[in-house]
């Protein structure tokens, strides 16, 4: 298990026993991920696992659709615009490498990077 901190959020990252990510918790204020734990396809058959867990993606999209609410009120302004574009070209970079690893068959399994 890897510790990490900054005095507000508190993240525990486990590994599995060949040193890869094997989910963990973040929390901080307001806020608690449990992460994904364990691949999302089974290495023997194949065969599909239940997500059991939260995804980098999934607290960018949550992050996207907040601040996509801001702009539609009075607090609306160009740092979060900036922000958007950037959140929205990290979702966009991530959806690649699914998109890479799916042609190559290795979404979803603990294969390559």
């Amino acid at each position: 298990m890897t510790d990490y901190s900054n005095g507000l959020y508190m993240t525990h990252m486990f590994v599995d026993d060949k040193g890869r990510p094997e989910g963990g918790t973040t929390q901080g204020p307001g806020l608690l991920v449990s992460w994904q734990r364990g691949p999302l396809k089974d290495s023997a058959s194949g065969e599909e696992n239940p997500r059991n867990g939260a995804f980098v993606m999934d607290l960018i999209m949550a992050t996207i659709q907040r601040i996509e609410f801001y702009q539609r009120s009075e607090f609306a302004c160009d740092e979060n615009a900036e922000a958007l574009l950037h959140l929205n070209q990290a979702y966009d970079v991530l959806q690649s490498r699914i998109d890479r690893r799916t042609a190559e068959g290795t979404q979803g399994t603990h294969k390559g990077a």
